[in-house]
């Protein structure tokens, strides 16, 4: 049931063309950052063989791709009456959030995916040439994916909250970025460090540094599962509250 609901998610996305439209942008917006524009980011400028710089900004970038793609999940269904179809049809709540959530994920790796070609391109281009540290970027890629579950169940979560399409990528951008950085921030506010650390751990940016440096961490991954199946949760529980009223 799962599966056939995971699949119908990603034919929709497919059929309404607005998921290839924001992977195209995030990949355009990417590859201008890292290999065209001189900027603090560019791979080129740097000279240094390795995606540091990419797996620094990507979070940010997956913040604004993300809610893009999540805001139609159920927003259209509540909005199209299509909802209440669902909460009387024989498919359990649990297995329609997930089903969506796997729909999501997998266009998110459809974008990720690519990234693979910078891997060998800066192979080519390091000193000595062909050198190139698989293990640390595939680590970084495994650690930016698993950002993306985060905020795929954040953004759909919002989306069950709010009918209107734009207010679930706007607050859905603010609540990604604030879930990645803003813990850091209000950490800093506090003058103990054993709540310094407290506060801090609670943020993605906590435990997504050491991944992306290639430093795969059991408690990082347990954080990114624990994070995505807390927010998978809330949709369910936010489902069920909608259908009982």
């Amino acid at each position: 049931m799962i599966l056939h609901l995971a699949i119908n998610e990603i034919k929709l996305l497919h059929r309404t063309k607005m998921g290839y439209l924001f992977v195209g942008v995030y990949m355009m917006v990417s590859s201008l950052l890292f290999w065209v524009i001189d900027n603090d980011y560019n791979i080129i400028s740097s000279g240094i063989g390795d995606l540091r710089p990419f797996f620094e900004l990507s979070p940010w970038l997956l913040a604004f791709l993300i809610p893009a793609i999540s805001m139609k999940s159920f927003s259209d269904e509540t909005q199209n009456g299509t909802l209440e179809i669902l909460f009387s049809s024989p498919i359990s709540l649990a297995h329609l959030v997930i089903g969506k959530f796997i729909g999501i994920l997998s266009l998110i790796l459809f974008a990720l995916l690519p990234l693979i070609v910078y891997f060998f391109a800066i192979q080519q281009l390091s000193e000595p040439r062909g050198y190139f540290d698989w293990m640390s970027h595939l680590s970084g890629l495994l650690s930016i994916f698993l950002v993306g579950t985060v905020y795929t169940g954040l953004s759909i979560c919002l989306s069950i909250l709010f009918r209107n399409s734009v207010l679930v990528v706007i607050i859905g951008v603010i609540a990604c970025l604030f879930h990645y950085y803003g813990w850091f921030y209000i950490a800093n506010l506090s003058r103990d460090f054993y709540w310094y650390q407290f506060i801090d751990s609670i943020g993605i940016l906590n435990h997504y540094l050491s991944p992306s440096r290639g430093v795969l961490g059991v408690s990082d991954v347990f954080y990114f599962l624990f994070n995505t199946l807390l927010f998978l949760f809330f949709g369910i529980s936010l489902l069920h509250q909608l259908r009982h009223r």
